[in-house]
């Protein structure tokens, strides 16, 4: 009897398939990665104009804000800022 080297026909479609059923989880999760990372863009341009606006008040000092409104925080209130997230429908509002 002679010895055979190589894979049978089984082998090769067993193969195949669980090789198709990763490459198709991997592409099921490439959108919803895409939809996190442009979530998390959008927060962090949130968080950073937030930050900027809190300096800003900062540096105008505690007795400024008492006496009147500064111009840049009419501005803010006069123009809020809304960042919509598609992922929960929440909005996000700085005013």
């Amino acid at each position: 009897m002679s010895e055979r080297k190589g894979f049978t026909l089984i082998e090769v479609l067993i193969a195949m398939v669980i090789l198709g059923v990763g490459i198709i989880a991997i592409f099921k999760m490439f959108p919803d990665s895409l939809r996190q990372a442009r979530v998390a863009a959008e927060r962090t341009i949130v968080a950073e104009l937030a930050s900027s606006r809190l300096c800003q008040v900062r540096a105008a000092g505690a007795e400024n804000l008492l006496r009147s409104t500064p111009s840049f925080l009419s501005a803010v209130t006069t123009a809020a800022i809304t960042t919509t997230s598609s992922e929960r429908g929440q909005t996000v509002r700085m005013a």
